[in-house]
């Protein structure tokens, strides 16, 4: 008996991969924020961009700069409704629950007021912007940002080897559709595959 076959080309009618995963979904996300980043231009950067950044993407989901974080903390309000939140007597949200292997961090700190802080509890933290009915697009870059890190550096290699979930697929659509035409999806995904196929020959 034949085995199913597994695709790794985009077609139209399904813009990811099916085998796409975690790592893969965590690689594309980060670029997606980096992309989103370049101030806009008249003549929008070539798709070989994607490319080009390989490096710096895996450099930056290894990162443990906190300047992204701090910007975060800085705020002092809930990320939802812009609450105020007291930073010093609030217990703070996980990006990356620690149930799920989430550190006891600034780097992993979401703020959340109160009543947002409970509706999240231990849920990933896509899974609940979209339970929630959030716009994908409305989840800011530096959080999105935060959340590809933390989830790279901590997962372990067998989770970050399962099929990504639902909620990342679905992120991953919808900020890919801002992506200036079809040729810049398909290197997106290419360099994701290239720069997970990079880091799995790195450290095997």
């Amino acid at each position: 008996m034949s085995q199913k076959r597994r695709h790794s080309v985009i077609a139209s009618e399904e813009p990811l991969t099916m085998d796409m995963t975690q790592r893969h979904a965590l690689f594309a996300l980060y670029a997606i924020q980096e992309w989103e980043c370049i101030p806009p231009r008249d003549d929008p950067y070539a798709p070989g961009i994607f490319y080009n950044k390989i490096p710096g993407i895996l450099h930056g989901l290894e990162n443990v700069s906190r300047q992204t974080v701090f910007r975060h903390l800085k705020t002092a309000v809930c990320l939802i409704c812009d609450t105020p939140v007291d930073l010093e007597r609030s217990r703070l949200d996980h990006i990356m629950p620690r149930q799920d292997g989430g550190p006891d961090d600034p780097s992993n700190s979401l703020i959340l007021c109160r009543s947002h802080n409970s509706s999240k509890g231990a849920k990933d933290l896509l899974e609940w912007w979209l339970f929630k009915g959030f716009k994908v697009a409305d989840l800011p870059r530096n959080i999105l940002c935060l959340y590809a890190r933390i989830y790279w550096q901590h997962l372990s290699p067998e989770r970050l080897s399962n099929l990504c979930h639902e909620a990342a697929r679905t992120f991953l659509i919808e900020r890919m559709a801002s992506l200036p035409s079809d040729p810049h999806r398909i290197a997106l995904i290419g360099s994701t595959y290239a720069g997970c196929a990079f880091t799995h020959w790195l450290k095997g």
